[in-house]
């Protein structure tokens, strides 16, 4: 076993300095290593459509390497299950880089995307903290397959936790909460045994709080589960183990998370009420019939309105394009909603409150309409 692991790692090691490796039929020269960050808890899909694009477009440019700097604590199951899926068909070689970020700290769905990677990297210092479910699966759409999702998530992961020579009953710990994970040393290396029962001498890598059990295991567990290839200080000793010698690296980030797209969306709901506020205010004249204003005062009435009318809408037009693109922010309290209401409230709330702005938008436009035509 041994020395068949030794044999992969020489040929994945091969793969990534290869220079024609993974590259499409006919391609003369090799494109440039792509390190693709993915810094934030994966809580969305659209980070899954983010990394399928990153994808496809190493691919057009004959990456050397993809690499994909996981940083994130959290992920859902179901993002998890599309972005390996999209690393299961990745037509570039991939490798992992487990850095962790300020807190040195990754999820298990990020532990779990980077064995979809040729070669995994871990950062010394780094600790795995966390559980395959969570409430963070809440944010998915209410009728998400998940036994479906976990059955073949976990048997994708059985193959590739065989041919990294690592226990393939560890899937069940990546794709379920944990029953129980043990390090045991066998006096010749250290192995993880998945179940409940603790064998003699084993140590204990589950901590329970509030009748919730995590897992929590370290760089060195990591390797010595055959889970990690090797260990590294920083990007310059990954990059090195990894056989990127060229400074011809190119940078992505998957930068699509909840946090931002709901303070985004938050703002952008908010911003709407200045410019409301103000076309309200421009026309704040009497009715044409009195004929007791000017009419060139209607004129420039409708004109101001409409200015900031546009402003209003292209910010509401902008909080369309974001719920769309994230709808997970629907699964979240809107704006002055408790987190304690139903979740299925959430998106509710929120509609409720974006058609509001619609209809005051739309009738201060009639009567903009009306002035202009004065």
């Amino acid at each position: 076993m041994i020395a068949w692991r030794v044999l992969t790692a020489v040929l994945l090691s091969a793969l990534v300095v290869d220079q024609t490796a993974g590259q499409p039929p006919g391609a003369s020269r090799p494109g440039p290593a792509i390190r693709v960050d993915l810094n934030e808890d994966l809580d969305c899909m659209r980070a899954a459509e983010q990394l399928e694009a990153a994808l496809a477009e190493a691919a057009a440019l004959n990456a050397s390497v993809v690499v994909l700097e996981l940083n994130g604590n959290a992920a859902r199951l179901d993002v998890v299950h599309r972005m390996a899926a999209a690393l299961r068909e990745a037509r570039v070689p991939v490798a992992a880089w487990l850095e962790g970020g300020d807190d040195a700290r990754v999820g298990i769905g990020q532990l779990t995307l980077s064995l979809f990677a040729d070669r995994t990297i871990a950062a010394d210092r780094l600790e795995v903290h966390g559980s395959a479910r969570g409430d963070i699966d809440a944010l998915a759409p209410d009728k998400t397959a998940w036994d479906g999702l976990t059955v073949e998530l976990a048997d994708w992961l059985s193959l590739r936790l065989g041919r990294r020579g690592a226990n393939s009953d560890l899937e069940r710990v990546l794709t379920s909460p944990p029953d129980g994970l043990w390090l045991v040393n066998t006096g010749t290396g250290a192995r993880l045994h998945v179940g409940a029962d603790r064998p003699d001498g084993a140590t204990d890598l589950t901590t329970l709080a509030d009748g919730v059990r995590t897992v929590r295991m370290s760089g060195a567990n990591l390797r010595a589960a055959s889970l990690a290839d090797a260990s590294a200080r920083d990007w310059r000793s990954a990059a090195k183990s990894l056989g990127i010698t060229s400074e011809r690296v190119e940078r992505r980030t998957i930068g699509a998370n909840l946090r931002a797209a709901r303070a985004e969306a938050e703002s952008l709901l908010d911003s709407v009420e200045a410019p409301l506020l103000a076309a309200d205010k421009a026309l704040d004249l009497a009715d044409p019939k009195s004929r007791s204003v000017a009419p060139s005062r209607y004129r420039s009435a409708a004109a101001e309105a409409r200015a900031s009318l546009a402003r209003a809408n292209a910010s509401l037009d902008r909080l369309d394009a974001i719920l769309l693109e994230t709808p997970e922010v629907f699964r979240t309290p809107a704006p002055g909603q408790s987190k304690a209401e139903r979740i299925s409230t959430f998106g509710t709330k929120w509609r409720s409150m974006i058609r509001a702005k619609r209809d005051r938008s739309e009738r201060l436009e009639t009567k903009a309409r009306l002035f202009a035509g004065q």
